[in-house]
């Protein structure tokens, strides 16, 4: 059996109005020598049918009640390319993604790992496209520690990394955060890295995509605990160039808004006590006395909104490319009920 080029590896579950978009934009690739692995945690609407449509390239495969790490992780193990690349199903490529990143890898024989940027765009809004800043994109082992990840979409890497043991989390550790996880294990173990400023991909920001307020508590209390583990395993070289100390006491800042926004106030107490810079410490205990007199209502919808402004300020947002749009209008047709760029 011919081995492929590339393996993509798409998760879907209930993907009927967006895989098609999707698929559509592997279809189109000007590099063709690729296999499409469509996992599928259980859909009970009409993915899988819409998938059919496509050629022999496409593979379906049913993982139910997978966790998002599990299902890459089988994907993986099911797939035959040289490269792996991953996209979801509500996101797409541009034209040239795969062509592009295989190129520069075969050009790079010491880098093992390409990344890209990525444009994106809101629900509701198709007329603006941000690109992340360079500053937010991270470069070092410390960016990463710091919470930072290249969107995942972005990513291609040779085959000898997933081989070498490098795979996402699984239970929890799938759902929350498995991106980011498996780039910074890559960063701690020195795995060579590269990126490029150029956006190949489309990432939609759904508001029902999007992890939760609900959930962001957790996955800030996992990402603490990752961090305390990794930063365990550092070298006194690693050691040097990172401020351990300052990082968690980040994350546990933010640990304690998640909290706040889910309505824990006595656990955001607790966890702000964990702070050690006395200044920082400081500061989340007058946000924790504030939630308790401040109506839950009003305290939300602040957090919130500092919350997504905070977001916005990662990205510069820009009216749509005459060139984006004519790529979204190819992958577009037949899309059902999915609002796009215009």
């Amino acid at each position: 059996m011919t081995v492929p080029t590339v393996s993509v590896v798409i998760l879907t579950c209930n993907s009927e109005y967006y895989i098609g978009r999707c698929l559509r934009s592997l279809e189109r690739q000007s590099l063709a020598d690729f296999e499409a692995i469509v996992v599928d945690a259980g859909s009970t609407d009409r993915t899988q049918e819409i998938v059919a449509r496509f050629d022999e390239r496409f593979r379906w495969l049913e993982l139910r009640g997978s966790d998002m790490g599990a299902a890459r992780n089988y994907g993986m193990r099911m797939s035959r390319g040289r490269y792996l690349m991953f996209l979801d199903s509500d996101d797409f490529y541009l034209r040239e993604k795969i062509q592009r990143q295989v190129t520069e890898l075969d050009a790079l024989p010491e880098v093992d790992v390409a990344f890209c940027a990525a444009w994106h765009f809101r629900t509701g809004r198709p007329d603006r496209v941000g690109l992340k800043r360079l500053d937010a994109q991270p470069e070092s082992l410390r960016d990463f520690l710091g919470g930072r990840n290249h969107n995942l979409n972005t990513m291609c890497l040779r085959r000898g990394v997933w081989e070498a043991g490098f795979a996402f989390g699984e239970g929890d550790r799938g759902r929350y955060g498995e991106e980011w996880r498996l780039q910074l294990a890559m960063a701690q173990r020195g795995v060579p890295m590269t990126f490029r400023m150029e956006p190949l991909a489309v990432v939609e920001i759904r508001p029902d995509s999007h992890t939760t307020w609900s959930r962001q508590w957790t996955m800030k209390m996992l990402a603490t605990g990752e961090v305390e583990h990794v930063a365990a395993l550092l070298t006194p070289e690693q050691r040097s160039t990172v401020d351990v100390a300052a990082i968690i006491d980040d994350l546990r800042s933010k640990l304690v808004i998640a909290l706040l926004l889910d309505g824990q106030e006595r656990e955001a107490e607790q966890v702000a006590t964990l702070i050690r810079n006395d200044h920082r410490a400081r500061q989340m205990r007058r946000v924790v006395t504030m939630a308790r007199w401040m109506p839950r209502q009003l305290l939300g919808g602040l957090l919130r909104r500092l919350w997504l402004w905070r977001q916005n300020r990662l990205f510069d947002w820009q009216t749509v490319p005459i060139a984006l749009r004519g790529e979204f209008a190819a992958v577009q047709s037949g899309t059902q009920g999915c609002t796009g760029v215009s």
